[in-house]
């Protein structure tokens, strides 16, 4: 099979067949909006969820391998650029308000997420697939890094008592350990 498409969407879908996207995403555990997202090149695949897609199509060796190094090519390739607009803010806005909140460069992240259906504000993937919630208020943030999507715990668990109740900015981060 060919293994360097110019879109890694492509190489999804070739691999995907007559799966459908829900059945897919109900088996690697994402969204189906994320899976044809990644399809159709509007957001990057990410390590996590390519390895999950490699274990759902059982590619092994060389095709596995080869199907996880476009997934990365196409994510830096597929970086939005500054002048590109995500919810009607630019995203050069949202890599400097990321860096501002927590201290992370713009070419340490591999994507950035606004979800619709989520706790967090955003999700921010860094290029160790380390994995960032962050929750915004009017007078604070609240910043959790974990090893992945799936281990980042519900706002609400963590977030302390007074949060956004400060009178000046505050960020709170939390580190999920694995």
């Amino acid at each position: 099979m060919e293994t360097t498409p110019k879109i890694f969407g492509d190489l999804v879908r070739t691999y995907r067949g007559s799966i459908s996207l829900r059945k897919l995403a109900e088996q690697i555990g994402t969204p189906y909006s994320h899976i044809s997202a990644i399809e159709n090149a509007r957001r990057s695949a990410g390590g996590s969820i390519a390895k999950k897609l490699a274990d759902a199509f059982e590619l092994k060796g060389t095709e596995r391998a080869d199907f996880l190094q476009a997934a990365k090519v196409t994510s830096m390739t597929n970086r939005p650029s500054t002048t590109t607009k995500r919810k009607g803010r630019s995203d050069d806005l949202i890599f400097k308000y990321i860096k501002m909140l927590s201290g992370i460069e713009a070419d340490e992240i591999a994507d950035v997420v606004l979800p619709n259906q989520s706790p967090y504000d955003m999700i921010v993937t860094l290029r160790d697939e380390s994995v960032m919630g962050i929750e915004l208020k009017l007078a604070a943030a609240l910043l959790v890094k974990a090893s992945s999507a799936e281990s980042l715990p519900s706002p609400d668990s963590i977030r302390p008592k007074d949060f956004g109740k400060a009178v000046r900015f505050t960020v709170h981060t939390h580190e999920i350990q694995p």
